[in-house]
């Protein structure tokens, strides 16, 4: 956030403060230190965790400064019941809900059954127990199952995405390619429900919040806009790297991981 005037002391622990570039921000409980001088034309604050952080001289973030940001949110870190309360709890949740209706068991019936219809409107209702993926996106899934021959195409490579016996890059790859086929070749689709269904080793991708925090670490993404295996073996070996660099914070696993990016890349958005 950086330099930034009082606008308003609304309690003894709660500072509406503007930030140069950043806009408004209600800070609680922050610690602020008074800036003065020649430049300071008002009552300049900066929080005191950011000061001990120095920026990058790249025009880009650290992860120490990602780290301070999310703590400056979360100050008990992945442990705190306002994380869990706020990032964590919902997460989990459609994960339960994935693995109650289309775990390996409940799919199995449903493909015996030939019912393509139930196994897509058991996806889609899993897809809208989230804000993860993006209206737009969910609708273009949506459209892209209007049909029967397209609703068994899906069905039959989402069962062989989460329970298929090959090697997860060729499910993935097989995945992702009938996504091209029904306009929906998103991130965010070709990597959700293998989040869900298996959070210790797959994470949720937005690709820009994701490039960021890639940047940060020095990881090679290899990035390309259509979901492809390469990258997102990438992607999950910054995610590893992430709970190495956090490892004292004690992420649990993925869900953790991908919270933290979406929590401090999202705030750095406008930079």
């Amino acid at each position: 956030m950086g330099l930034g005037e009082i606008i308003e002391l609304q309690s003894i622990d709660k500072v509406l403060v503007r930030f140069t570039g950043a806009g408004k921000r209600l800070l609680k409980g922050v610690p602020l230190v008074r800036v003065t001088g020649a430049e300071a034309q008002g009552p300049l604050v900066f929080p005191r965790s950011k000061q001990s952080v120095p920026r990058s001289p790249r025009n880009r973030r650290t992860i120490e400064e990602y780290r301070a940001a999310f703590l400056d949110q979360f100050p008990k870190g992945f442990r705190g019941a306002d994380f869990v309360e706020r990032e964590r709890r919902y997460k989990m949740e459609a994960s339960e809900t994935l693995n109650a209706t289309l775990g390996k068991r409940p799919f199995q019936r449903l493909m015996r059954a030939a019912d393509y219809e139930e196994v897509c409107r058991l996806s889609l209702a899993v897809v809208n127990k989230t804000n993860l993926i993006f209206k737009n996106e969910k609708m273009a899934l949506r459209d892209g199952l209007a049909t029967t021959t397209t609703k068994r195409r899906f069905a039959v490579a989402l069962f062989d995405l989460l329970h298929g016996p090959a090697d997860f890059e060729q499910r993935f790859t097989r995945f992702a390619n009938l996504l091209v086929d029904l306009d929906a070749a998103k991130w965010t689709v070709a990597t959700y429900f293998p989040f869900l269904a298996e959070p210790s080793d797959h994470i949720f991708v937005k690709p820009s919040f994701t490039r960021r925090l890639a940047d940060a670490c020095d990881v090679q993404l290899n990035y390309r806009p259509e979901p492809n295996w390469l990258t997102y073996r990438c992607i999950l070996d910054l995610a590893n790297t992430l709970s190495e660099l956090l490892r004292d914070l004690k992420p649990r696993d993925m869900v953790d991981i991908q919270s933290f990016i979406w929590c401090v890349a999202k705030d750095a958005k406008a930079e």
